[in-house]
C-alpha cells in the first residue's frame, strides 16, 4: 500500500479500520473490510486520508470506537474522528516525545510514556462527541528511566496492571494498581 509520502511511522487496528501514521504527522484510515485478494495478499481500500502534518512525527497510535490516538515527538496527544478525519481534542501531554501509547479498550482508558520519564493514564471518548471529555486520570514519574513502552495487562490471578519498558535497561517497572477502570 502506497498512500504515505514519507516513511510510516506506527499502525493500529480495530474490528473495522486500520490505521498508519508517518513521519509527517499524517494519517491513512483503511477500512478492513474491503479487502479484496490481490496475488496471494489482500489490499484495503483506503478510507481516508489525514493530511495532518503537523511538523512533528506521529510515535504510535492506537484505534478505539469511532476515533483514534495519536502521540507525537512534540508531547501531544490528538484525538481524530475515523469517519471524518476532524481533529476532536488535543492535549499538551507531556514536555518530551511521546514514546508510546497502550489502550486498554475494557476500561476506555490509554496509557502514554515519554522520554520526560512520566507514564499518564488518560480517558478515552468512544466517540467524537465526547471528544472534550478526555481527562488525565493519573500519572507517575520514574526516576532516571526514559521510557519506552508501555502495555496493560491481566495476570494470572485477574489483577490487572500497567507494564512500561524503559531504554538500556534489563528490567520492567510494573504498576500494580491501574487507575479508573471502568
Amino acid at each position: 500500500i502506497r498512500e504515505h509520502g514519507s516513511a510510516i511511522s506506527d499502525i493500529s487496528c480495530s474490528e473495522e479500520y486500520c490505521v498508519s501514521a508517518d513521519d509527517r504527522g499524517s494519517f491513512c484510515v483503511f477500512d478492513i473490510n474491503s479487502a479484496e485478494p490481490s496475488g496471494g495478499h489482500n489490499l484495503m481500500s483506503k478510507r481516508l486520508f489525514i493530511n495532518a502534518e503537523v511538523g512533528f512525527p506521529c510515535t504510535s497510535i492506537a484505534v478505539h470506537g469511532e476515533v483514534f490516538v495519536a502521540a507525537f515527538s512534540s508531547g501531544h496527544l490528538r484525538y481524530y474522528d475515523l469517519s471524518t478525519g476532524d481533529l476532536c481534542v488535543e492535549v499538551a501531554a507531556h514536555s518530551r516525545c511521546i514514546t508510546a501509547v497502550a489502550l486498554n479498550a475494557d476500561a476506555s482508558i490509554i496509557s502514554t510514556v515519554s522520554e520526560d520519564c512520566v507514564l499518564s493514564v488518560w480517558t478515552l471518548p468512544e466517540s467524537p462527541a465526547d471528544g472534550d471529555q478526555v481527562e488525565l486520570i493519573f500519572t507517575d514519574h520514574v526516576e532516571d528511566r526514559q521510557l519506552t513502552g508501555v502495555t496493560f495487562l491481566v495476570d494470572g490471578h485477574g489483577e490487572r496492571k500497567m507494564v512500561a519498558s524503559s531504554y538500556d535497561t534489563d528490567t520492567l517497572d510494573v504498576w500494580n494498581e491501574v487507575p479508573s477502570f471502568r
